[in-house]
């Protein structure tokens, strides 16, 4: 979940399918239990991740949420899925990227032939389970898996090549019960086990080191001198940030408002008189005089949530306005009143439920640490009697 959020999606489906497999260990003493104190957790320790997420996504249409905008539609992953010889071949693509499988690997893909039967049986349900959630993510892959059927919610991950992920990882299972196996099938003297074993240690780095020449070796001393340019420059383009996170009213206007704007407070509509304004980093404060009611302002700054604005009237009294997003994509307020003179100060300070999110997994981060403590200690305790 917080490494590559769509492909919890998928995640979560294998996991589903693999307890369906052993739907009946459920009614097992402890399982169940179990299996929903780890979701539990996961939620809550994660919390401080998807809480706001799903906040910003009421909060405003924000390009990462937009199938049309980030092409997570069935037609476009269909449109950019691999030919079957591209896991064969040593050719660099045109992203920069490798998609072969490598001769290590299929070769003791190829030993499944001999080495299913062999297996023990303790974990053959498991290593056919995996087995066949392999090959259903690599044939996800090509340009023959009906992805333009699918519904939009399971093309979420873009590029049907992210399912290599998938299955590397269930061949890893596959290959390693392969390889234990074999040597303890054509290989009797333990001795001989080790030697095999460090062998094919070497060969595989050997081979996966050639396979990496290919690739373009890049200067590290470029990254060191962007870094040192981003420090010391005063102001960002919005085209040096990832712009899926832009608002969808900003993106649509990456080209021209957003490039002609000034770093300053605007008048959208109604009238005030703006006589000073000072801003830095996330704080801002603006002088103004003679508003009227319904005057809408818009600041520099892209709207997400957690931004609050006040305004202070020359009396000392107060007033939070409320904090949308303008027509094009920026933080904007409107004035309840008529005001003679008045100061808005406008700060980043997060939201509530954000705060309340970090709590959350503080806490259950702690709570897990003490629960595995604890059950550690009575897995122990029982094992002893």
């Amino acid at each position: 979940m917080l490494s590559h959020t769509i492909s919890t999606f998928y995640t979560a489906i294998f996991a589903v399918a693999y307890i369906l497999f052993y739907v009946k260990k459920l009614k097992e003493k402890g399982i169940l239990e179990k299996l929903c104190i780890n979701i539990l957790f996961i939620l809550l320790i994660t919390a401080f991740f998807w809480l706001p997420m799903l906040e910003a996504k009421t909060a405003a249409n924000y390009a990462i949420f937009d199938n049309s905008i980030m092409s997570t539609n069935s037609k476009y992953v269909q449109e950019n899925t691999l030919e079957f010889y591209q896991i064969f071949t040593e050719k660099e693509e045109e992203n920069g990227t490798t998609f072969r499988i490598g001769i290590p690997t299929l070769l003791f893909l190829v030993a499944s032939i001999y080495t299913t039967r062999k297996v023990d049986k303790k974990y053959k349900d498991t290593y056919i389970i995996f087995m066949l959630f392999a090959y259903i993510s690599l044939v996800m892959c090509f340009h023959f898996f009906p992805w333009k059927w699918l519904p939009n919610i399971l093309c979420k991950l873009q590029y049907a090549w992210r399912m290599m992920g998938f299955f590397d990882f269930f061949i890893a299972f596959i290959c390693g019960v392969n390889i234990v196996i074999l040597l303890q099938n054509f290989v009797k003297k333990e001795k001989w086990k080790y030697v095999f074993s460090i062998v094919f240690i070497l060969v595989s780095v050997t081979y996966t080191l050639n396979l990496m020449q290919m690739f373009q070796q890049k200067d590290a001393t470029l990254d060191k001198e962007y870094e040192e340019y981003i420090k010391s420059a005063q102001t960002l383009s919005h085209f040096q940030i990832n712009r899926e996170y832009l608002p969808v009213n900003a993106l649509n206007e990456q080209r021209t408002y957003m490039l002609e704007r000034k770093d300053k407070t605007y008048l959208l509509e109604g009238d005030a008189t703006i006589i000073a304004e000072e801003k830095e980093d996330l704080h801002m404060q603006i002088q103004l005089e003679d508003l009227q009611a319904g005057t809408r302002l818009e600041f520099p700054y892209i709207y997400y949530p957690g931004y609050q604005i006040t305004l202070e009237k020359e009396n000392g009294e107060s007033i939070e306005l409320k904090a949308v997003e303008s027509e094009h994509g920026y933080l904007s307020a409107v004035i309840t009143e008529d005001i003679e003179n008045a100061t808005i100060h406008v700060d980043y300070v997060s939201t509530w439920i954000t705060k309340i999110s970090y709590g959350i997994s503080l806490v259950a981060l702690i709570g897990f640490c003490f629960y595995t403590f604890k059950q550690n200690k009575k897995e122990k305790a029982n094992g002893e009697s």
